[in-house]
């Protein structure tokens, strides 16, 4: 028997269609666990990399974590700027249409 992604809804009988869209949804795990192998663990992790060697300044970067606000930012704003981007597009596309 084939394995199955979810075994506990395998069918008794195995179609034609059962092949097929098992199949496909096999193909389509492969593909999203080939793309999880490619992203880093953490998109803020090389974001700590300064080590300043004043104390003080080390306190205040510990009170108030600036590498990590400026990686959220970092993150956010391309994300932000695609949406308006998309926004901007589907306007256009109302008034063209």
């Amino acid at each position: 028997m084939t394995d199955y992604l979810f075994p506990d809804y395998a069918p008794q009988r195995e179609g034609v269609a059962t092949r097929i869209i098992q199949g496909v949804i096999d193909i389509f795990a492969n593909f999203l666990d080939r793309v999880e192998s490619m992203l880093p663990i953490s998109p803020f992790s090389d974001m700590g990399r300064f080590v300043p060697e004043n104390p003080l300044i080390e306190f205040v970067l510990w009170v108030v974590p600036v590498g990590q606000i400026l990686a959220i930012i970092a993150v956010a704003l391309p994300t932000i700027a695609a949406g308006y981007g998309v926004k901007i597009i589907a306007r256009w596309a109302k008034v063209i249409g």
